[in-house]
């Protein structure tokens, strides 16, 4: 009925002078649920009838009624000269569907248990590699920077059999002198071998790489390998980098690496637009020895700054690409999906509710997909590839980019048993923690 009723506002508004029905959700659960509407008139997005939490259970179809004719009459007064709401800068969202979303079940909610700390200072950057077969007994990999005063950059690397809990470091991969070698993102191929995608810079700012290690004895030595991009001519600016791998398989085997890029803000010699920021993505079918062709999976030409991306499988065989869309939409989490997780419509995909900043995504046992970030650590949970998405009632760390002692977590959300996950963060500057929860 939500879905309904939005389609209706859709309809009414559409009609206007330069307005574009975007969206309209419903997130949360019974008395926390509440409805959000978005459009764009005057080409900027604006955001209505967001209201805070309700304090008692109401009709979900009142609700919705009333608020979506709230939203036409204010939306009438603003495009008919009346007083509009605070805008929000242009986002560039893709909003050509026009489709509702309708509210639907999220499914079981996630309870956050115990939580351990991994490094009390000087680390950053912490991502999960989860061995293989079942969690009993099994070898798992934690990743981090260490940034000890006097001493290079140093990629760590924990081992652990009881899921983070307690480990071991089993090697460390130093930064060469001059430059600074952090982010470390791993893979595990089908034959065993463990691939990190790791971000490079020389300390001058002369080149930046995004180097790719293999380890064939489950993670005790390292050897470089390959690059997914490179600039070697950087010339000591620093808006000209490559940031933030992220590697994953895609069907058949090879693997997709996903990163922010910087080398797109200088216009191109036959000339057209520039990017000041694009995520883009090269895919390597040899481990990581070689990377083929770039292909732009978000960009908008100008200011507009997509970064930090991740990628997920739906349940139904597609991918989800997630990552922030900075100056545009105050990075806001967007999100795209894709049929074969390399080709992707351009622009800078939809928003995601209630996430901003370093979005991480994951793929559930259970068919969901859930989404959280640096700024809000909110859990999304989708239940259908990402047509709707729900806020849980309850985020692993109470922590928000509003809080400004440390704002951003950078957190990494893994599915670790059946029904367990594991939120793997920043609480603090140099403090590392895992937070587990089940469902």
């Amino acid at each position: 009925m939500p879905g309904v009723i939005a389609r209706w506002v859709g309809s009414l508004l559409d009609g206007r002078p330069g307005v574009c029905y975007h969206w309209a959700a419903i997130t949360g659960h019974g008395a926390s649920r509440s409805v959000r509407i978005q459009l764009r008139w005057g080409g900027v997005m604006r955001e209505l009838l967001r209201p805070g939490r309700s304090r008692r259970r109401r009709s979900r179809l009142g609700t919705v009624l009333v608020l979506a004719a709230a939203a036409v009459v204010s939306v009438g007064a603003a495009v008919g000269g009346g007083v509009a709401q605070a805008a929000a800068p242009d986002s560039g969202v893709r909003a050509g569907t026009g489709t509702a979303v309708d509210a639907v079940s999220a499914g079981p909610v996630i309870s956050w248990d115990t939580t351990r700390t991994v490094l009390a200072r000087n680390g950053s950057w912490p991502r999960l590699l989860l061995g293989a077969g079942a969690a009993a007994g099994r070898r798992d990999l934690l990743f981090y920077t260490t940034f000890n005063p006097g001493k290079p950059a140093t990629i760590t690397v924990v081992e652990s059999t009881d899921l983070g809990r307690s480990g071991r470091v089993i090697s460390t991969i130093p930064s060469p002198a001059g430059t600074i070698q952090e982010q470390a993102f791993p893979l595990r191929l089908a034959d065993g071998e463990i691939l990190i995608a790791t971000r490079y810079r020389t300390t001058a700012l002369t080149a930046y790489s995004l180097p790719v290690f293999a380890s064939h004895d489950g993670g005790r030595s390292w050897t470089r390998v390959g690059s997914i991009d490179d600039n070697p001519h950087a010339a000591g600016r620093g808006d000209r980098g490559l940031w933030e791998p992220f590697l994953a398989t895609l069907p058949g085997g090879c693997v997709a690496g996903m990163y922010a890029n910087e080398l797109h803000a200088d216009a191109p010699p036959a000339g057209g637009p520039t990017y000041s920021q694009t995520v883009s993505e090269r895919v390597s079918c040899d481990g990581g020895r070689t990377w083929g062709a770039e292909h732009l999976v978000a960009a908008s030409p100008g200011d507009a700054r997509p970064g930090m991306p991740g990628l997920a499988r739906l349940a139904d065989g597609r991918f989800i690409a997630t990552f922030e869309a900075c100056v545009r939409d105050d990075c806001n989490a967007h999100y795209k999906i894709s049929r074969d997780g390399v080709t992707w419509f351009p622009g800078l995909g939809t928003q995601s509710p209630d996430q901003n900043a370093g979005p991480y995504v994951t793929a559930l046992s259970d068919g969901r997909v859930a989404v959280t970030s640096a700024c809000t650590n909110e859990i999304s949970v989708s239940a259908d590839n990402g047509s709707t998405w729900h806020t849980q009632p309850t985020r692993p760390f109470n922590l928000t980019c509003a809080d400004g002692a440390y704002p951003y977590t950078w957190p990494a959300l893994y599915q670790i048993g059946p029904r367990e996950v594991a939120d793997v963060v920043n609480v603090g500057p140099g403090t590392l923690q895992i937070r587990y929860g089940h469902w």
